[in-house]
């Protein structure tokens, strides 16, 4: 029983850190990538 319990743990943190990481990720998007790749779009038209 001891070790169910300790994987449910185990996969509720890794559920919590995709929690955490998700949004750096829309950000890093949002703040860096995007704007980069929009401005080699614009410089090719």
């Amino acid at each position: 029983m001891r070790k169910t319990k300790a994987l449910n743990l185990q996969q509720r943190e890794a559920r919590l850190a995709y929690w955490f990481v998700v949004p750096t990720f829309a950000i890093v998007f949002g703040l860096v990538i995007y704007p980069a790749l929009y401005n080699i779009w614009i410089s090719f038209h």
